[in-house]
């Protein structure tokens, strides 16, 4: 049974939750792939690199993967995902190789 609210929420339009919101402003799985972007969102980021938002702040804040200030804003570069990820390949085969 809908509860009052929800039902004036639902005739006026209103998404219940926030899975109902419009997320159409944040960024799509298609900009992640786009190499024309010059700088990427934190989240982005993270998502190239298929980790988490959490993982990815931790990586810049110990300088794993650089970043830039834009403003109060911090961009990471795509060629600084490419670097980590070419690190951590080395790293292994030397591990590996030892």
């Amino acid at each position: 049974m809908q509860t009052r609210t929800a039902h004036i929420r639902a005739a006026r339009g209103v998404p219940n939750s926030r899975k109902d919101r419009d997320v159409s402003h944040r960024t799509s799985p298609d900009t992640d792939l786009d190499p024309t972007l010059v700088l990427l969102t934190v989240e982005e980021g993270a998502r190239r690199l298929r980790i988490g938002r959490t993982l990815m702040y931790s990586l810049i804040g110990s300088g794993a993967i650089e970043s830039v200030p834009v403003g109060r804003l911090r961009r990471i570069p795509p060629d600084a995902l490419t670097a980590y990820v070419t690190q951590l390949r080395q790293t292994n085969r030397a591990a590996t190789a030892a």
